[in-house]
């Protein structure tokens, strides 16, 4: 890929499996489950979109995949294939397991990021979404990650408002 400021890309952060069928696949089949399921659904990633594309492992169960600008047209048909596709049984040490993916999708211009962290984060929060989502797909929602900011930005500085009687105090009406 060039390095056009102007230039767009598409991320998709697909997630394998949930938190909780990776930790079951853990507590019964061991840390080969999650490389397995990883390795099994990197091969499955890459005849889906083809050898070209470009797949990073990022996180236990999440890859990262960078797609050019020419993938924005098709985007949907792309995420509706790949999703489909993840789903097909793999096995895990002779076990055959049902994956559980997600896909978390973000369009971004070079020139718009600061840094490939706030990439990754939006594509985490898009993630996320897609756990909430009947689709399993869901594409970086700024408006909601504003809001996810500003309630922990609230909870983290309660303490601080809790802890220091002149920011907070208790009125009571009867």
């Amino acid at each position: 890929f060039g390095h056009h400021p102007d230039q767009r890309r598409v991320g998709l952060l697909i997630e394998f499996a949930s938190g909780q069928q990776l930790a079951q696949g853990l507590r019964v089949l061991g840390a080969t489950y999650a490389e397995e399921l990883v390795r099994n659904g990197t091969e499955a990633a890459r005849r889906i979109l083809g050898e070209h594309s470009r797949i990073y492992h990022v996180d236990s169960t999440r890859c990262l995949v960078l797609l050019d600008e020419s993938a924005i047209g098709g985007l949907e048909a792309v995420t509706e294939i790949l999703e489909a596709g993840l789903r097909d049984t793999i096995y895990c040490s002779g076990i055959p397991i049902t994956p559980d993916p997600v896909i978390g999708v973000y369009i971004f211009r070079l020139g718009d990021v600061k840094n490939s962290r706030d990439v990754m984060r939006r594509l985490f929060n898009a993630a996320d979404d897609a756990r909430k989502t009947v689709g399993q797909v869901a594409a970086y929602n700024e408006i909601g990650d504003r809001a996810h900011a500003r309630s922990f930005r609230l909870i983290s500085d309660m303490h601080d408002a809790l802890a220091d009687p002149d920011q907070s105090s208790l009125l009571y009406q009867p």
